[in-house]
C-alpha cells in the first residue's frame, strides 16, 4: 500500500513522491523480468550535477503546479461565497464582530455579536500575499483595542446615518402636521437609536394615536417590525409604531420573563 501510494501521480502536482525526491519514476519491475541491471560505469561526478539540476528543475515545477491549484481554489471559492475586497479605510466607523460570551454572564441568547463603535485607527499589511489587519479604537473610551482585526470580523456602524433619517422622518411630519416641537421631536429620534426600531413619539403628534395598555407580541413583516398591542376596548390590532413607554414596558417585562426562567 505504501509503495503505491508513493508511487502514484498526486493530482494536483501531476508527479508522484518518488519521482519528487529521486527524480526518476519508481522502478517497479516488469512480469517476468530476468538478469540484473547493468551498473552504472560514467562520471559519478557529472551524474551527481545533472540529477542535482534535475531535481532543481522539478521542484520548481510541483511548486508552480501548487501555486497554480492554489489560485484555482480561491477564484473557486470566493465566486461561490461572493467574495468582495474589503475598502475600509482609516478614520471609519465600525462594529466588531465578537461571539465570546462571558462566563456566568445573564445574557446567552440574547447575547449581541457586536459591540462598539470603533474606529479604524490603523491599516496593518505586510506582505502583499497576505490580507490587511486594522487597529480599532474605542468611539468612547479612547482606548485601542489589544489585538489586530481581520477584515472579516467589521462592519460599517449605520446608527447615526438610521438617526438622521429618524429626526429628517419626523421633521418632515411635523413640518404637514404644522406642530412647532422641533426639539421635542429631536428628543425623541435620539432614543430611537437605543429603541431599534420602535417609533418613539407622543401622542399628541402621532396622528390617530388611541390609548393602550400593553404590547403584547413582536413580530418583522418583511423589513418593517411590528407590534400586537391590546388597547383600552379589550380590542387587538398589529401596529408599525409604538410610544417609547410602551417599548419600554415590553422590554422590561421580557427581561422579567427571561430572568424567572433562568432562576428555575
Amino acid at each position: 500500500m505504501e509503495m503505491a501510494l508513493r508511487g502514484t501521480a498526486h493530482t494536483q502536482l501531476l508527479i508522484s513522491p518518488f519521482a519528487l525526491m529521486h527524480g526518476r519514476e519508481m522502478n517497479v519491475g516488469q512480469p517476468l523480468a530476468s538478469g540484473l541491471a547493468p551498473s552504472f560505469t560514467g562520471d559519478h561526478l557529472q551524474y551527481f550535477e545533472q540529477l542535482t539540476r534535475k531535481l532543481t528543475e522539478l521542484h520548481k515545477q510541483v511548486s508552480d503546479n501548487r501555486r497554480e491549484a492554489k489560485e484555482l481554489y480561491k477564484r473557486d471559492y470566493d465566486k461561490r461565497n461572493k467574495v468582495a475586497e474589503a475598502q475600509w479605510t482609516v478614520g471609519q466607523k465600525v462594529v466588531l464582530l465578537n461571539k465570546r460570551i462571558t462566563s456566568f454572564s445573564n445574557q446567552v441568547l440574547s447575547h449581541r455579536p457586536y459591540n462598539g463603535p470603533w474606529f479604524i485607527g490603523e491599516i496593518v499589511k505586510g506582505d502583499s500575499g497576505i490580507g490587511a489587519s486594522y487597529r480599532l479604537i474605542n468611539v468612547k473610551t479612547g482606548k485601542p483595542y489589544k489585538f489586530l482585526v481581520s477584515a472579516d470580523r467589521l462592519k460599517a456602524y449605520t446608527a447615526d446615518k438610521r438617526l438622521e433619517l429618524v429626526k429628517r422622518l419626523l421633521t418632515n411630519e411635523q413640518k404637514k402636521e404644522g406642530s412647532s416641537g422641533n426639539q421635542q421631536i429631536a428628543a425623541e429620534a435620539d432614543m430611537d437609536s437605543r429603541a431599534n426600531d420602535a417609533v418613539t413619539s407622543n401622542k399628541s403628534d402621532v396622528p390617530d394615536c388611541e390609548p393602550a395598555v400593553k404590547v403584547l407580541k413582536q413580530r418583522k413583516n418583511g423589513k418593517t417590525t411590528e407590534y400586537l398591542v391590546l388597547f383600552r376596548d379589550k380590542s387587538r390590532h398589529w401596529c408599525d409604531y409604538i410610544t417609547l413607554a410602551l417599548f419600554d414596558y415590553y422590554q422590561k417585562t421580557k427581561q422579567r420573563q427571561r430572568n424567572k426562567k433562568r432562576s428555575r
